[in-house]
This record gives structure tokens, sequence and C-alpha cells, in this order.
């Protein structure tokens, strides 16, 4: 039974870290941790303080193991997509560098709203596209609006009063 009980816990353990790589839904997780407690249940069957301490070692490392992996799954490349970190540096494609360098320029301008603003969105600054937060709620696609900062990659943008003569 010792035999058994090493072969599923070890069985486990390479699911785990396979759960950890492989986006599958938590089916890898459930059976991973079905062969631990078929583990724990063979070290009982072959002697309970043996089985005991066996228990005791899981309920003891698993906050660690999973302190672990939520400390190394943003560096797999599953976890680069899923967090968009690929995304957000410099050498990426999406990087727009040329929002931090024109960040002074865009302040005052005038843009249309591309699309809903619900408060993030795209508007339309002398035909170039920019991403936008709007400070005032959401705003309907092909409303003026005025940039009033620059925040990092975004635009912050609020609505232009129309002004009746």
């Amino acid at each position: 039974m010792l035999t058994y009980a090493v072969i599923f816990i070890a069985v486990a353990l390479v699911l785990f870290a396979v759960e950890i790589f492989v986006p599958s839904g938590g089916i890898v997780g459930f059976v991973a941790t079905m062969s631990l407690i078929a583990g724990i249940v063979c070290l009982f069957w072959v002697d309970q303080t043996v089985g005991l301490v066996g228990l005791l070692l899981v309920l003891v490392l698993t906050p660690f193991a999973i302190g672990l992996s939520v400390k190394i799954f943003p560096n797999t490349p599953i976890g680069r997509r899923l967090t968009l970190r690929d995304h957000q540096s410099a050498e990426s494609p999406y990087y727009d560098r040329n929002l931090e360098e024109t960040e002074g320029k865009l302040v005052g301008q005038t843009g249309v709203a591309a699309g809903w603003l619900r408060p993030v969105g795209t508007v339309k600054v002398d035909g170039r596209r920019i991403p936008c937060r709007a400070e005032t709620g959401s705003i309907e696609p092909g409303t003026t609006v005025r940039i009033t900062a620059v925040e990092g990659m975004e635009a912050r943008v609020r609505p232009v009063e129309s002004v009746e003569t």
C-alpha cells in the first residue's frame, strides 16, 4: 500500500505543476486533488500514524505551494497572456510611444468619440485613434470631446460644451 500512496502523491504533485502551466478549467487540478486524497487514504491503510503525518504535511505545505504557484504563474507564457503583461511593455507593438511623446500637445485638443466611452474607449484626434477615459460617466459615439490630461498611455477626456450664439 505504501507504494500506491507514493505513486498517488507523486502523480498529484506532477498534476498540480501541470495545472499551473496548462489552462484546463480546473479539471487537472481536480484530478490532482483526487489523487492526493487517494494517496493519503493509502497512507492511512499502511498505518494510522503515517496517515496523520502525511495529512499534516499536506495541510501545512498546501498554502506554501499555492503561494509559490501564484508567484510563478504570472511569469509563464500563459500567465503573461492572461495578465496582458506582454502588451504593456515598451517593446510591444501595442505600446504607443507617440502618446507619451506628444503628451503636452494633446492636452486641450478636441476629437470625436469613436465608440461608446463607458468610461474607457477610443477617441479620434487628427485621424489618430487614442485610448482614453471619460471623466464624466459615459459618452455617446460621435460626441466631440476635449482632452484634459494624459496619464501614461491613456488620455482623459470630457465632452465639449456646445455654446449657442
